[in-house]
């Protein structure tokens, strides 16, 4: 069974309480409660992806190609390097 109280947050804010933090009484001894603190993970910053368009214009003209160099050969090489695809 859950319950859902509200408690005034100055009660709580030693305790270092954040969203998703989960309390649990363990027991009550001598006017007090001993309680187990479990702490959300925090959520990891997730950069915005850029767009495939984005970044074709940023990279317009960065790789210099010979003669008998594809883009394909390019964008593979590339591959290889990055992520040791064969």
């Amino acid at each position: 069974m859950t319950t859902t109280k509200e408690i005034a947050v100055d009660a709580l804010r030693p305790l270092g309480l954040h969203a998703g933090d989960s309390l649990h009484v363990l027991e009550e001894k001598g006017g007090v409660f001993l309680m187990e603190i479990m702490h959300a993970s925090p959520v990891p910053n997730v950069a915005k992806r850029g767009s495939a368009g984005a970044w074709a214009r940023a990279a317009r003209g960065s790789a210099r190609l010979t003669a008998e160099e594809t883009r394909e050969d390019a964008r593979m090489d590339f591959y290889r390097e990055k992520f040791g695809v064969q």
